[in-house]
C-alpha cells in the first residue's frame, strides 16, 4: 500500500491544504479483487489471526472509531464477522 500524505496546491492568490482520506478504499474503482474494499480485507486479515476488539481494530487500521464500528457492523451485516459480548468487553472473531 502506497503511503498517503497531505500536500499543498498554490496559486498565487490562496492555498489549499489536500488532506488525504485514509478511510477510503484504494484500488481501481475503489474495489480490491474480491469485491471488499481494500481496508475490510485489512480487517479480515486481522481478524484471522484471532479476536479483536473495536480499538484494536482502529489502532492497527489507522482509523477513527466511528470508521472502525461502521467496518465492523457491515461485516457483522454481512455475517463474515461475530461479535461477542458487549460494551468494553465486545470482540469480534471471523464466523464459522
Amino acid at each position: 500500500m502506497m503511503p498517503m500524505k497531505p500536500h499543498l496546491r498554490l496559486t498565487p492568490n490562496t492555498f489549499t491544504a489536500v488532506l488525504p482520506n485514509r478511510n477510503a478504499p484504494v484500488g481501481a474503482g475503489g474495489q480490491a479483487e474480491d469485491g471488499g474494499s481494500v481496508v475490510e480485507n485489512r480487517l479480515l486479515s486481522m481478524l484471522r489471526e484471532g479476536t479483536r476488539t473495536r480499538g484494536e481494530v482502529q489502532e492497527v487500521l489507522g482509523v477513527s472509531q466511528t470508521t472502525a464500528i461502521r467496518l465492523l457492523g457491515e461485516l457483522v451485516k454481512r455475517g463474515l464477522v461475530q461479535k461477542r459480548g458487549a460494551g468494553k468487553n465486545t470482540v469480534y472473531e471471523l464466523s464459522s
